[in-house]
């Protein structure tokens, strides 16, 4: 078989593929191009689910973090308020103590 009649086979196998129908090259072309976009968006939807997963656990965080504040806020308050009265008794008790030494003392 010659060169020339082996393209002429082909030429003829190609003419008969596209009078079949759609051309099989034509037709792995669109299916490989579905498929790629099959695959992007299985992609997109998995980070997009993933971000979003992201970003209600960090909204749960942050709420989290301002009840913490607020607690720690309440309880500074409390502190801050038991200081107060212990200055001011430890002032009673000095201003007692110095009453009873000057009564010793005469």
């Amino acid at each position: 078989v010659s060169t020339q009649s082996t393209w002429d086979i082909r030429i003829n196998m190609d003419r008969s593929e596209e009078q079949e129908g759609v051309p099989k090259k034509t037709f792995y072309s669109l299916a490989a191009g579905l498929l790629v976009a099959v695959v992007f968006l299985v992609l997109f939807i998995v980070l997009y689910a993933s971000a979003s997963s992201n970003a209600s656990a960090n909204q749960e965080q942050i709420n989290n973090q301002k009840g913490l504040i607020q607690d720690m806020t309440k309880k500074n308050q409390e502190l801050t308020y038991q200081v107060a009265n212990l200055t001011t008794k430890n002032a009673d008790l000095k201003s007692q103590l110095a009453k009873e030494l000057s009564n010793i003392a005469i």
